[in-house]
């Protein structure tokens, strides 16, 4: 299963390979190995089409990212097999003397935005932990900084089952039992598509199934239900509390003052207002417990100044708390001509000057970030006013790229095209 020609879910043994196609593919890829003298670890890559044909794709000359799925169902170390064939030796076992038993998947835990066509993400991580029964290949710690400079790939998470539906359960209830807080991440996608009707059937599965059954942004984010805002408001209002006895929590000889604050995410707005004493304090304990005792789900969350980081079961959300004010509501920048920079990135081109007149979706300049490129596409024709960028600058999310004269006083937002 694939995203922007990039992999996300790997299995093994394939649903759509039998034992006569594995042998004609291992043949072939024997074939190739044998007729440029190749020695060493190396993987064969092939297509599949619906007939059951099979097409010479590629040959990397290593290991690939998801060879324990091969290394769990047939209890071999290709790693220290390599080495061994590096030092001389002969491998140890032949062709025939290998078997397999049970069914291995693998995720590809990566630091990206799926609601937000999949872009790549950096951020300091705040929560890190892991879930049982899965093997985790990852170099997580909380504390350290994702950065913009390499693949958006975290990490591996591997499941093992004696069926395929057992390892698929296996590794969606890993990742929805795993927290990656202050970073955002495509975890409670990848529980989305292993829980998923038509991959659990595996008939259906191809390169195309996220286009096909994930289309768009929507389809693809998590949306806070009522249970989630009312966990996050708790959270929010608690923000404030002060560790003090118990029993002086909250005491006033007087009408107890409201506190105020805003909580928004998903581009949705919503006001809060927690009295300052218990007995009249609107979001409470038992009532966030009774909510989520009936969902039977738990949550973890974690605070960057005002970035509440949530985590309810397998969903990921960002709430942004303010107090004492109302926050600005969604600026009208789209409308001005103004394109921001979606991502940490380097630019790497810059197509436009200023004076120049640009048409709608003309591209204005590349971004480039963990081994992808991003073009910022112009929002609507106009005449380029200024632009604030140089080839080799690197930048940050919401940064000024460009400003354009737009000619009309209602535009969409500047887009970047993958």
């Amino acid at each position: 299963m694939q995203r922007r020609h990039q992999k996300v879910l790997e299995e093994a043994p394939s649903p759509a390979v039998d034992e006569k196609l594995r042998a004609k593919m291992g043949a072939a890829a024997s074939a190739v190995a044998q007729e440029i003298g190749y020695v060493g670890a190396g993987t064969v890559e092939f297509l599949l089409d619906t007939d059951g044909n099979f097409y010479f794709m590629e040959m990397n000359t290593r290991l690939q990212v998801e060879h324990p799925v091969t290394e769990m169902i047939t209890g071999l170390d290709l790693v220290e097999w390599q080495l061994q064939v590096a030092r001389g030796e002969p491998l140890p076992r032949k062709q025939s003397e290998i078997g397999f038993i049970g069914h291995a998947i693998e995720a590809r835990l990566c630091a990206e935005d799926p609601a937000k066509n999949f872009l790549p993400r950096t951020g300091k991580v705040l929560r890190w932990q892991e879930a049982r029964d899965a093997r985790f290949d990852v170099m997580l710690r909380e504390g350290m900084e994702i950065s913009p400079y390499y693949d958006s790939m975290l990490g591996k998470v591997i499941a093992f089952g004696n069926t395929r539906e057992e390892a698929l359960e296996k590794l969606a209830a890993a990742l929805e039992q795993s927290s990656l807080l202050g970073i955002t991440t495509n975890r409670s996608f990848l529980v989305k598509l292993l829980r998923h009707a038509a991959f659990r059937d595996g008939k259906d599965v191809s390169t195309a199934f996220i286009p096909e059954y994930f289309p768009d942004d929507a389809s693809r984010a998590d949306k806070a239900g009522e249970n989630t805002w009312l966990l996050a408001a708790w959270l929010a209002d608690g923000k404030d509390a002060r560790p003090i006895n118990e029993e002086w929590c909250g005491w006033s000889n007087a009408q107890p003052l409201p506190r105020v604050w805003w909580l928004s995410h998903g581009g949705e707005l919503r006001r809060g207002t927690a009295a300052s004493a218990r007995g009249s304090t609107k979001i409470s304990m038992e009532n966030v417990r009774t909510a989520f005792d009936n969902s039977q789900s738990g949550f973890a969350h974690a605070w960057r100044d005002d970035e509440l980081w949530l985590q309810t079961g397998a969903a990921d959300y960002l709430f942004m708390r303010e107090t004492f004010r109302q926050p600005v509501r969604k600026r009208e920048e789209d409308s001005d001509g103004i394109a921001r920079a979606p991502l940490n990135a380097k630019v790497s081109q810059v197509s436009v000057s200023a004076g120049d007149v640009v048409a709608e979706g003309q591209s204005l300049m590349v971004l480039e970030a963990m081994k992808m490129e991003h073009h910022i596409l112009a929002a609507a024709a106009g005449k380029v006013k200024s632009i604030s960028v140089h080839a080799g600058d690197q930048v940050v999310p919401g940064q000024v790229l460009a400003q354009i004269e737009v000619e009309a006083t209602t535009q969409a937002p500047p887009v970047a095209r993958h």
